[in-house]
């Protein structure tokens, strides 16, 4: 598989991103590495739930678990993915934390993100922050 109409495969793709990734933050970071986790939405929300101990990108040790104040969702796009990873996100967010839904302005052609927004909307348990074009809520 490669990606769009060039011959770079996916696999060098995501190597590159990786690479890229890490080499930024070691410049920029450096005296305060992130804790950076490399598992999908699915496994990584079954590590946080058990406590498992894992060591990211960078090396370092880390327990993970417990409340969550800032939730980041881009992933797969398709509804089910989307409203899975808020599931997973609002089951440890904190009250007063935040969840952005990055890719779900009206329009951008993700409907399974812009579902899932709706259903946060309609359900009364957040407030809606900031919609710019992407939308911000916060936990009531």
């Amino acid at each position: 598989m490669t990606v769009g109409e060039s011959s770079l495969t996916h696999e060098e793709y995501r190597a590159f991103v990786r690479e890229t990734f890490i080499r930024n933050v070691r410049m920029f970071s450096r005296a305060q590495l992130p804790n950076t986790i490399e598992l999908s939405s699915d496994e990584f929300f079954s590590c946080w739930r058990r406590g498992d101990e894992v060591t990211d990108v960078f090396g370092a040790t880390i327990r993970l678990g417990g409340p969550l104040s800032f939730c980041y969702l881009d992933g797969n796009h398709s509804y089910e993915y989307a409203r899975r990873d808020f599931q997973n996100c609002s089951e440890f967010l904190d009250r007063g934390g935040f969840i952005f839904f990055d890719d779900s302005a009206a329009g951008w052609g993700f409907e399974g993100v812009q579902r899932v927004v709706r259903e946060v909307m309609a359900s009364g348990q957040y407030e809606l922050v900031a919609k710019n074009p992407n939308y911000l809520f916060r936990k009531l």
